[in-house]
This record gives structure tokens, C-alpha cells and sequence, in this order.
């Protein structure tokens, strides 16, 4: 019976090179025998956007948007966000097709209660996390600190943690101390590492 693997790397998007790094995976985790499902996950719009600014120009933005979108309807849509997500569906038109017909995914994942769900749904046995820049703070903080350690994976679920060719992205170190503390929690309970540069291993 063959492995079944979850695999989580950078989020989907119109970014070629992220594309081919998921697709290389997903196919050697293939051809060593596993059955692989990517966990699909999506930015919330609504909820990104937010994190960008304060109350206050959320508010202002959000009234320019309705009066433009009340001028003219067709060309302007009613909240920020659904411009943002409009922009995305244009931006994917072309990688989406190749998305959907070589990545077998699981519905969109918004939270990390979302990646732990479709984990235990599909009866993983293993969760694979990478390559690229899923350790770049800047990256992949929305998602919650440690999610791409594994973090969401509960500590008494019997399932292997694997890290593959993981970066940072930079040379400097993005964490604070507080913070590099809570991942070290969770780094321990990770059965294996790799990761892309050497600058990494420091």
C-alpha cells in the first residue's frame, strides 16, 4: 500500500519558478512510491489586506472603494479585497490550467485549522513541507509562525515531519529571540531536515 503524503510548500500563485519547485516534489515523492496530495493553500483577501494598515485608512479605503464602485459598478468592484482578488484571477489565468491537471490538491486552505483538517481527512501518514523560501519570514508569517515547521500537526498525532530544501530567503535573521524560542518547540519534533543553502544550517 502505498504512503500517503501530504505536502505543503509556498502558497499557489502565478510564480513560475514556485510552480516547478511543487511540481518537481510532488512528482519524486510520486516516484518513490507515495500517494501525494498538496495542501492547497490561499491567502483570505479580505483578511491580507487587512493586515497591511491601520483601522483608519482601512476605513477611508473602504469608502473611496464603495463611492467608485456606486459611480461605476462594472468597472469598479465594491470592496478593496475583491479588487485584489480580481487582479489573482487574471494573474493565474495561465498557471491555474497546469495547477489543476498535475497537482492533486486539496480544497483551498485559508487557516491552519484548515491544513490540519485535509491532513487528517486524507489519512496522511507523512507531511513533506518545501522547498523554497518557506522558512522567509516575510513570506509566510500570515500563516502563522511555526506552520511551516509543522506547527499544526498536533504533537501526539503519530505522522513523520519532513523538511525539505528549506531557505530562509536572506542571510540576516528575520526572527526575533522570542520567536526563534517558539519554533525551536516545535523544530524538535521534526524527524528529518534539509535545507537550500548553507547559510541555512547556521
Amino acid at each position: 500500500m502505498k504512503k500517503k503524503v501530504a505536502l505543503l510548500t509556498m502558497r499557489y500563485d502565478n510564480n513560475y519558478g514556485g510552480n516547478l519547485q511543487r511540481y518537481a516534489l510532488y512528482t519524486v515523492l510520486q516516484q518513490l512510491g507515495c500517494e501525494v496530495i498538496c495542501l492547497y493553500i490561499r491567502d483570505s483577501w479580505k483578511e491580507a489586506w487587512k493586515e497591511t494598515m491601520s483601522p483608519a485608512k482601512q476605513f477611508i479605503k473602504i469608502c473611496k472603494q464603495i463611492i467608485k464602485h456606486i459611480l461605476r459598478p462594472k468597472t469598479f468592484p465594491r470592496f478593496p479585497w475583491e479588487k485584489e482578488n480580481s487582479l489573482y484571477v487574471q494573474a493565474t489565468k495561465i498557471t491555474e490550467p497546469f495547477f489543476e491537471n498535475y497537482i492533486k490538491h486539496t480544497k483551498i486552505c485559508y487557516s491552519t485549522k484548515d491544513l490540519e483538517k485535509n491532513v487528517y481527512k486524507h489519512k496522511c501518514e507523512a507531511i513533506v513541507i518545501g522547498s523554497d523560501q518557506v522558512w522567509r519570514k516575510a513570506y509566510v508569517l500570515r500563516y502563522g509562525l511555526c506552520t511551516f515547521f509543522g506547527g499544526f500537526i498536533h504533537y501526539k498525532q503519530k505522522i513523520d515531519r519532513i523538511v525539505y530544501g528549506a531557505s530562509f530567503g536572506v542571510y540576516d535573521q528575520e526572527y526575533t529571540t522570542v520567536e526563534a524560542q517558539e519554533i525551536q518547540r516545535v523544530y524538535k519534533k521534526l524527524d528529518a531536515v534539509s535545507v537550500r543553502e548553507k547559510s541555512g544550517m547556521d
